[in-house]
């Protein structure tokens, strides 16, 4: 913008003082010294005007730029949300289809121990991505509207809590002991994730999950913004 200003000044400044001097040089009012000046005001003014004009327009175009360029990091926001879902809900099939869970005092077969350790350690990279995610809403590098900010970081914290309290702190604590070839211990916090009726996964997972959806959809849509469609999403 401060190129804009010394540009309107320039044009402003030099047809006036040229129009002072001719107005001293011709200062017995003579015709040509009239017509000239006004010929150099009238430059002055259309050329303010042009230069007004183009300020306007650059101001309104940067405006839509950031707009544009906001709204762009949501839809992004949105479809890191649903693929980080999208990696845990197939994380959570794997398990039950490897048979991870195991009966407590069971063996551990290399197979098993090795299936639990390549699994969990993807889903403790989705839970760094929710950390991620929550902190780009939390720090306002995204920003939202304040009816959505609050509920919409809510969620994400119940969702990335779960998961980090949940079954990638019992696996930093399970590993050790099957490495040295010790039985499957206990893993409530696992059999909740991968559980089919779990009330505690839809509570604090599966349901904010879904009201962060909304709530990024909401926000898009009253800014005009095609949003990105839910048909994938599951549970």
């Amino acid at each position: 913008m401060s190129g804009a200003w010394i540009l309107l000044a320039f044009v402003s400044a030099v047809p006036l003082i040229l129009a002072v001097l001719l107005g001293i040089v011709f200062h017995e009012g003579r015709l040509l010294g009239q017509e000239l000046m006004k010929a150099l005001l009238q430059v002055a003014v259309v050329g303010v005007l042009g230069v007004v004009a183009k300020m306007v327009a650059d101001d309104y175009q940067s405006r839509r730029d950031r707009e544009e360029a906001i709204h762009e990091s949501k839809r992004n926001l949105l479809k890191d949300l649903i693929q980080a879902f999208s990696a845990i809900k197939q994380i959570r099939v794997r398990l039950r289809a490897a048979n991870c869970l195991g009966a407590p005092d069971q063996a551990v077969t290399a197979s098993m121990r090795e299936s639990y350790e390549s699994l969990l350690t993807g889903l403790s990279e989705e839970q760094l991505n929710l950390e991620l995610i929550k902190g780009q809403v939390d720090t306002n590098s995204i920003p939202f509207a304040d009816e959505a900010k609050t509920p919409l970081v809510k969620c994400l914290e119940s969702m990335e809590r779960y998961l980090s309290r949940g079954a990638v702190e019992e696996f930093e604590q399970t590993m050790p002991r099957l490495q040295t070839g010790q039985p499957w211990p206990p893993m409530p916090n696992l059999s909740d994730l991968v559980g089919h009726k779990s009330q505690k996964y839809h509570q604090e997972f599966l349901g904010p999950f879904r009201e962060a959806l909304q709530l990024i959809q909401a926000d898009l849509l009253g800014s005009e913004v095609e949003p990105v469609g839910l048909r994938t999403v599951g549970t």
